[in-house]
């Protein structure tokens, strides 16, 4: 049956029965771009490049597959990854270059942490960043100062043992324990 003209319908509709589907397809006004309920994949379907739009005039967000990329795009407001589920984390995993998944970083629900499991590169060579830690009292941080290529601490440096390769310069008092001379 083809109908030419708007139908409206004022009640449920239900296309085929439980465990008994059917495809039910939605065409939108371009070629090749539709939306279609696929019944033995048991999945909603959407071609290349068709994003799934949500918020009013249909734009604010977009999730779609390019073909070659998958994307998650905001264009209003904050982009918020909320995990509600008790003591949950928040897991980011990709290949490990292996033929597996490895976890590259998870928010810690329970532990209130981050956990980074592979190594932090702030930057690329010869083209770094400011990177800056803060301590628990006020005015107290380490700094990487990408344009002076040099780590600055305030506050004092507690370490079991320390060797520097190449020249040392105090500027200040140095208190000596113990020296020992080559």
């Amino acid at each position: 049956m083809i109908f030419y003209s708007d139908i409206t319908v004022h009640s449920k509709l239900t296309i085929g029965v439980d465990d008994i589907g059917h495809d039910v397809k939605f065409f939108g006004a371009t070629a090749g771009k539709y939306m279609l309920w696929d019944e033995s994949a048991n999945a909603l379907v959407l071609p290349d490049a068709t994003p799934i739009s949500i918020g009013t005039g249909g734009g604010d967000l977009q999730i779609k597959h390019t073909g070659t990329n998958s994307e998650i795009n905001n264009w209003t407001g904050d982009l918020y990854l909320t995990q509600n589920a008790n003591n949950k984390d928040i897991i980011f995993q990709s290949d490990d270059n292996s033929g597996g998944v490895a976890t590259y970083l998870a928010l810690d629900g329970s532990t209130k942490t981050i956990e980074v499991s592979v190594p932090i590169n702030v930057g690329v060579d010869n083209t770094g960043y400011d990177v800056k830690f803060f301590g628990a009292t006020s005015g107290q941080y380490m700094l990487w100062d990408e344009s002076a290529d040099t780590l600055f601490v305030t506050g004092e440096i507690d370490a079991g043992s320390l060797d520097i390769s190449g020249n040392v310069d105090v500027d200040g008092t140095t208190n000596l324990d113990a020296v020992d001379i080559d």
